[in-house]
């Protein structure tokens, strides 16, 4: 930042403050800047024929793109820039798009920085699509003032598999404190930023997955596989088999189960990894404990043929998101599950062996519940939506960016005072 701030302050010395007409699209000039030449890159899109007018104004759209950024969101971002501008130019936007390079840390790209600096005093929206291009843009939001700089709307990708780094809880920070809109493309993405004004999930053509996951055998053939004889309720987990509390509590619920639940004949399967598999295995032979530990090559088949999905906050083979593709009711034992699985799943601590016991049998008991608890927590994470859905949200949150999300900043200090039962 500080490489960039020094540019901005060159340009200004050298050639005072640059200013703007009103923005409109007669004021934007589409001449190619020499001084962004010499960052190698044309910052000017190729402009679209001028667009109808919607009230007399012109509204300026630019879609920054991070070019694979973090998970297969690629695909999915083209076809909603595809789809806006096909159609938001007859209903008064100007839609112009730009590319970043997602292989270069956004906070150690100056260049990138100041050539979208440069640009933005002309747009009205800027549509990031990924955290890395979200970062690059609030970046060169800096020192812009603020009747020339345009409003930040974030698309969120669904979470990187594994542990997530230090780049990209930067720019989660950043996005939570300076974007105006967050479309997530999941519904935990949206519950983790919730302090942005104009919140929600984002209507898309295809749903936003790493890989679209479904079993290669059926439920009757992974049930002989495994030796679960019919009137035996098959569970699995792909808890990671290390050193943790949650597995300690699921292995101890899968042994307590038939003494609190005698009506329920339950075997766990354990498709999850880790240094403790081959101790684990020798000792469930040992005590004849109703859990099987299998290869965890066929942890999709075997979720995908269980009646209840255990999940742990350590995990292996296949993270919450996976999980929850697979159409499953889930119980997730841990603190960590009411962020990844909000409603979707039933909530319990680790140590809570009751709990576990309570929560699983509950859903053993009730098949409608199974079957509700299954599809909300496919869609949470999978689901499409038609293209004009996916444009009218683009419309409707784009309108309510320019105006600042006010709106949406009022209603939610409304229902924050209401939930604390007072006024503040």
């Amino acid at each position: 930042m500080a490489q960039f701030d020094e540019q901005i302050g060159a340009e200004q010395k050298d050639n005072g403050p640059a200013t703007v007409e009103e923005n409109t699209l007669e004021s934007r000039s589409t001449e190619r800047d020499p001084v962004l030449a010499s960052v190698g890159e044309d910052p000017t899109p190729e402009a679209p024929a001028e667009p109808a007018r919607a009230g007399g104004k012109i509204y300026s759209v630019l879609h920054v793109v991070g070019q694979r950024d973090g998970v297969d969101s690629e695909d999915t971002y083209e076809q909603v820039i595809d789809l806006s501008k096909n159609a938001l130019p007859n209903l008064g936007y100007r839609i112009l798009e730009t590319r970043v390079s997602a292989h270069i840390n956004p906070f150690k790209d100056p260049g990138t920085v100041w050539r979208l600096h440069r640009m933005f005093p002309e747009q009205d929206i800027v549509h990031a699509h990924g955290l890395h291009a979200a970062a690059l843009s609030i970046l060169a939001t800096t020192g812009l003032p603020a009747r020339v700089r345009p409003k930040i709307v974030v698309t969120v990708p669904r979470q990187r598999t594994g542990a997530v780094n230090d780049r990209d809880m930067t720019a989660g920070m950043l996005i939570s404190s300076r974007a105006t809109a967050v479309l997530g493309a999941t519904a935990s993405v949206v519950e983790r930023f919730r302090s942005v004004p104009i919140t929600e999930r984002a209507l898309l053509p295809v749903a936003d997955a790493v890989t679209s996951l479904s079993p290669t055998r059926s439920r009757s053939e992974v049930h002989e596989s495994l030796g679960v004889s019919d009137g035996t309720w098959l569970l699995a987990s792909t808890a990671a088999l290390t050193e943790n509390n949650g597995l300690k509590t699921l292995l101890a619920a899968a042994r307590e189960f038939s003494n609190r639940r005698p009506e329920f004949n339950v075997v766990l399967a354990l498709a999850g990894d880790g240094s403790f598999k081959p101790a684990l295995k020798d000792e469930v032979h040992e005590h004849d404990a109703p859990v099987l530990v299998v290869d965890e090559s066929d942890a999709v088949d075997v979720l995908s043929a269980a009646d209840v999905v255990l999940a742990t906050d350590k995990l292996s083979v296949l993270d919450a998101d996976q999980i929850m593709q697979l159409t499953r009711p889930i119980v997730s034992i841990g603190r960590l599950g009411r962020h990844r699985f909000g409603s979707a799943a039933a909530q319990v601590a680790e140590g809570d062996v009751d709990g576990v016991i309570d929560a699983v049998g509950a859903l053993l008991a009730n098949p409608q519940r199974r079957g509700v608890a299954a599809i909300e927590a496919r869609s949470r994470v999978l689901g499409s939506a038609p293209s004009h859905d996916v444009v009218g949200q683009l419309v409707r949150v784009y309108r309510e960016a320019v105006d600042g999300g006010r709106s949406r900043r009022a209603a939610k200090r409304k229902l924050a005072r209401q939930s604390t039962g007072g006024n503040w």
